[in-house]
């Protein structure tokens, strides 16, 4: 009894508490091709990749096939992962230029397929589940190329 006890008050704990404690994002690709998504290391309103990291490094974590998700999940505090500004960028690449082009080229060429800088009231508004391409519901957010309806 005391075990589910804990296990109750731990899930109750998680889920009241979303943006403090699992900050959870699902990716979801409804492209016809595979696709990397990653996250710069800080945010600089740019045309430039702030990210240091090549997500082919880590193709489990950042690639995702046609209509298919990925679950990135960042077990800190909001303020503690991204300090004082709310606002984060996502990169969205064509796997295939990332998997035949050098990293250093696709940073300084800015072979990027869709930079979105979403804040966390962006997040909450799409429910942690971000969109590729970018869909109505983010015609307002900041998204580079700006979102055009079909």
């Amino acid at each position: 009894m005391k075990i589910n006890n804990l296990i109750l008050i731990n899930i109750l704990l998680l889920t009241c508490c979303k943006d403090i404690y699992d900050t959870t994002t699902i990716v979801v690709n409804n492209s016809e091709t595979a696709i990397y998504c990653t996250t710069g290391d800080y945010y600089v309103d740019s045309s430039y990749v702030f990210t240091n990291y090549n997500p082919t490094n880590n193709v489990r974590h950042h690639k995702i096939e046609p209509h298919d998700t990925l679950r990135r999940f960042f077990s800190v505090d909001w303020k503690n992962l991204y300090g004082e500004n709310d606002t984060i960028a996502f990169y969205f690449f064509d796997a295939d230029v990332m998997e035949n082009t050098p990293w250093e080229t696709v940073k300084k060429e800015y072979l990027v397929l869709y930079r979105y800088d979403l804040t966390l009231e962006n997040l909450r508004t799409l429910n942690w589940v971000i969109p590729y391409p970018p869909t109505r519901a983010m015609k307002d957010m900041y998204i580079h190329p700006p979102y055009q309806e079909e």
